[in-house]
């Protein structure tokens, strides 16, 4: 282990409180000095203490230089907080298609949520061209990621034809597995997919224990479908 990775350890178990006391100062001043060694997951970790005022004092212009070094240093994480910070304007002046590029390059290391804001920037046009065949690759890749909004999205590309065939069965496979994760809207879409019979055979009681589970996750809609259907 190099010194600069027994550095960014030592600040993961302050971070933690793994083995010590948990002190976010200290496990700054540890990523810090990882940080000037190289080490470019310290790098990120620094960055985010910035962002958002963890062991230092929140400057979002500090979290964007040190998100740009980690990116730089081709660290996937810090590639997609960078376009992030892009995309909403942290600490910079909001660029849409700068954010793209970072999207992309963290893409392609694997970021799952670089890959998921991608999919969305192509599916609205975004700082990059609309481009429906695009955007539903990305949700797909996504999705097998186990993202539960990614795989919302891909069901919704498959019912309405966004860049892919009609495919019903397909989207009701798509939503269920976003619903399986909890996701409230996926819920209340696979409920009514039952209750109409669109890519599965009507069910009544699906449809009701998905409208439920929705209700208790949270979900407005499902609680007034509920009372619609007299349950």
């Amino acid at each position: 282990m190099t010194i600069s990775e027994d550095l960014f350890k030592v600040g993961l178990d302050y971070y933690l409180g793994r083995g010590v006391a948990r002190n976010y100062q200290e496990a700054f001043s540890m990523w810090k000095k990882a940080s000037d060694l190289g080490n470019r997951d310290a790098q990120c970790n620094v960055g985010t203490c910035y962002f958002e005022g963890c062991g230092v004092q929140m400057d979002k212009q500090e979290a964007l230089l040190w998100y740009m070094k980690a990116a730089e240093n081709g660290h996937p994480r810090g590639q997609y907080l960078l376009g992030e910070s892009y995309y909403f304007g942290h600490g910079t002046a909001k660029d849409e298609k700068i954010a793209v590029q970072w999207f992309i390059k963290s893409s392609g290391l694997g970021d799952r949520d670089a890959i998921y804001n991608l999919a969305v920037c192509y599916r609205d046009g975004t700082g990059i061209p609309k481009n429906p065949t695009q955007a539903f690759i990305w949700f797909e890749k996504a999705s097998n990621q186990e993202d539960s909004w990614a795989q919302y999205n891909l069901a919704r590309c498959y019912f309405e034809g966004i860049g892919v065939a009609v495919n019903e069965k397909e989207c009701v496979k798509w939503y269920a597995k976003a619903a399986e994760q909890g996701m409230s809207e996926a819920q209340y879409a696979l409920a009514w997919h039952y209750h109409y019979g669109r890519g599965v055979d009507k069910d009544s009681e699906k449809c009701k224990n998905w409208l439920r589970r929705a209700e208790k996750s949270g979900n407005e809609d499902a609680t007034k479908a509920l009372r619609m259907l007299g349950v």
